[in-house]
């Protein structure tokens, strides 16, 4: 899906699509990078399940006006 965001979006800022890129989530960094374009806020705050036995991050998008 890599060619079909680059014919759309700007992608010289997106480290995803420089070579030698590794990370974990490159989904994630591309979304946080396109987002960030169309001034949303991006916020990821760490979140335990109720028995506090998974960690997850829960994400809040923002629209900045």
């Amino acid at each position: 899906m890599k060619e079909e965001i680059q014919k759309i979006f700007a992608c010289s800022t997106i480290s995803s699509f420089k070579p030698n890129f590794d990370c974990k989530r490159p989904y994630l960094n591309i979304i946080r990078s396109i987002l960030r374009q169309q001034k949303y806020t991006f916020i990821g705050n760490d979140y335990w399940t109720k028995n506090d036995k998974i960690r997850t991050i829960k994400y809040f998008i923002f629209r900045n006006n």
